[in-house]
C-alpha cells in the first residue's frame, strides 16, 4: 500500500505533504503505522543545527566580551 502511494506521488497524480498507514492486526492492542517519511532524521537534524547554534553564541560572548555586563548578568543568574 506505501508502494503504491509513493509510485502516486512519482507520476505526479497525487501530491504529499506526509502521509501514513495505519493497520490494526487481529487481536493486537495497539495499532502499527507505517510512515511515508521518517521524521527521527528531520528532528536529529534540526536538534542538531539549534544546539551548534546556541553554543556558538554562548562561545561568541564569553571570547569577545568577557567583561560585558550583559555576559555577566546572564551567567550570575543561572549560577545562583
Amino acid at each position: 500500500m506505501l508502494d503504491k502511494v509513493k509510485s502516486l506521488e512519482k507520476t505526479q497524480l497525487i501530491t504529499l505533504q506526509d502521509a501514513a498507514i495505519v493497520t490494526w492486526p487481529v487481536g493486537k492492542i495497539k495499532p502499527k503505522t507505517k510512515q511515508l517519511v521518517d521524521m527521527a532524521g528531520t528532528g536529529a537534524l534540526q536538534g542538531t543545527f539549534l544546539g551548534m547554534l546556541f553554543g556558538l553564541s554562548e562561545l561568541l560572548c564569553a571570547v569577545l566580551c568577557p567583561g560585558s555586563r550583559s555576559c555577566n548578568r546572564r551567567h550570575r543568574r543561572q549560577a545562583g
